[in-house]
């Protein structure tokens, strides 16, 4: 849902405000939370972002995401536990929901894409929550599909589309490895 402030904000730099919309991919897996992050992790391992960091040449930077092992092809930069901290503030009487955001994505996928418009950098790499159901053996995901990011930056359309869909065609297939085989 779009914010529309009821008074202009007094900033001392130009601006716009934009209304966008964007379009979040919620999966229910028939599956537990602990289960579900553990085969994400499996799918996603974490970069080494030291060596990132360190790369002179862009050879280097490959070497570092391909030496994660990765299935999915994704890598982990970052990842937020809100259940870590969540567990101190719990009402009373009502259940604690776990929740997982992981921040992903793969600096090679993305090269296209922000070479053609580097404003999509604000939604680059991706992010995923993984929310407990309250009955604890389902798990739900939420994640942005990378394709609606064309129409909430200045993403020129044409050239950055093919990367977008194929970034979105890997985790469509990542989100197919988390599904439990029946």
């Amino acid at each position: 849902m779009a914010h529309h402030p009821t008074a202009k904000p007094q900033l001392a730099c130009e601006y716009t405000a934009t209304s966008t919309t964007i379009t979040k991919l919620s999966c229910h897996f028939n599956d537990t939370y602990d289960t579900i992050i553990q085969k994400f992790r499996l799918q996603v391992p974490l970069l080494d972002i030291s060596r990132m960091r360190a790369a002179t040449k862009d050879k280097e930077i490959s070497q570092a995401v391909e030496a994660s092992g990765s299935p999915s092809g994704f890598v982990l930069f970052a990842e937020y536990n809100h259940a870590g901290w969540m567990r101190h503030f719990t009402i009373h009487g009502k259940p604690l929901q776990r929740a997982h955001r992981f921040t992903f994505g793969n600096p090679l996928f993305a090269l296209p894409v922000l070479q053609h418009s580097i404003q999509a950098a604000l939604h680059i790499p991706l992010d995923c929550c993984f929310i407990e159901e309250l009955d604890r053996k389902r798990t739900k995901m939420i994640v942005t599909l990378p394709t609606t990011f064309l129409g909430s930056t200045e993403v020129d359309v044409d050239a950055a589309r093919h990367a977008l869909a194929e970034i979105e065609g890997k985790l469509l297939t990542l989100v197919q490895q988390l599904t439990p085989q029946t």
